[in-house]
């Protein structure tokens, strides 16, 4: 069995004693509105859009049980609010 990581072993965006802000790219934490569940959206491991999702939600988990205030957004909604700025 792994070792669970702790918070500090995980990057942080922006964040405080409060809150983790956290932008997820879409690929690399499996945004499941974007790539099928069962497919590896990138090439540098063999896990699937499912797997990498869970781990997300596993360390979203984590910080919420640490009492941390977890607020993402995935990278697709973040470039399409870019383009309702610009």
């Amino acid at each position: 069995m792994a070792k669970q990581k702790t918070h500090e072993e995980y990057v942080r965006d922006v964040a405080d004693k409060d809150a983790d802000i956290i932008v997820l790219g879409d690929c690399w934490h499996g945004n499941l509105d974007k790539y099928l569940p069962e497919e590896q959206c990138h090439s540098f491991n063999n896990k699937t859009t499912r797997e990498l999702n869970d781990e997300w939600l596993e360390r979203k988990n984590l910080l919420e049980q640490m009492g941390y205030n977890v607020v993402y957004i995935w990278e697709s909604e973040f470039r399409e609010m870019k383009k309702w700025q610009a």
